[in-house]
């Protein structure tokens, strides 16, 4: 993870970059959070059995829960690395954070309003769980960090979407087995969406904090003069 942090703080990537690193992380993904993608291939599973049944409302909830909790613990080992104290001080606050999300992402009408709002600021969804942000701190960093930045974060995630209803569509209405393959691959497909996504905010984030400090630089330099 040290070697991909440098990486991501060097330079801002091309998409094709953000791809390649996102295979290389999803692996390693797959073996620390075992116990959080087996819920997700379970809940995605489910989802597949039940979208004719009420649990089709309650399903994408928890299952974005634990896809927003796993998107937080992969940005923090990548980005504190060597920082213990994740899980005894924001456990709580980001389990908050992640049911809000999850809500209203998934709510009727209350979701529509939030795709638009986090297209306006894609960054902000994931700089609210990761950093130490409340809401408007955090819509305040995604105005900042966004422009020039939106379909760096955007396209990757719409391409994934899409894939994911291209592949797993047919296999729904074959029923059955299809029906468990659907999930697992949602599932998965799921996993890299959370892998690209944290890397992308990450590499923004960083080349942000670092034309910050060249800024700042220069203009104590300037001053000097």
């Amino acid at each position: 993870m040290e070697e991909l942090k440098k990486s991501l703080s060097g330079k801002y990537l091309e998409m094709g970059e953000y791809f390649n690193k996102a295979f290389e992380l999803f692996p390693k993904v797959m073996q620390k959070e075992v116990i959080l993608v087996g819920i997700m291939v379970l809940l995605s599973i489910t989802a597949s059995f039940t979208m004719k049944t009420p649990l089709r409302y309650i399903i994408p909830v928890f299952s974005g829960i634990v896809t927003l909790l796993l998107l937080q613990k992969v940005i923090y080992s990548i980005d504190k690395i060597g920082d213990l104290s994740f899980e005894e001080e924001k456990t709580n606050n980001n389990m908050i954070k992640c049911i809000i999300i999850a809500l209203f992402s998934t709510v009727p009408l209350v979701s529509l309003i939030f795709v638009i709002f986090c297209l306006i600021y894609p960054y902000f969804m994931v700089s609210y769980l990761s950093e130490n942000m409340n809401f408007s701190q955090a819509k305040e960093y995604a105005g900042i960090v966004s422009p020039g930045n939106r379909m760096r974060i955007i396209l990757p995630g719409f391409i994934i979407t899409i894939c994911i209803s291209l592949i797993t569509m047919p296999l729904i209405y074959i029923g059955g087995i299809g029906l468990v393959i659907a999930g697992i691959v949602s599932a998965l497909l799921s996993i890299l969406f959370v892998s690209i996504h944290s890397i992308i905010y990450l590499n923004v984030k960083y080349m942000n904090e670092k034309n910050g400090n060249q800024n700042n630089n220069q203009e104590v330099i300037e001053i000097e003069q």
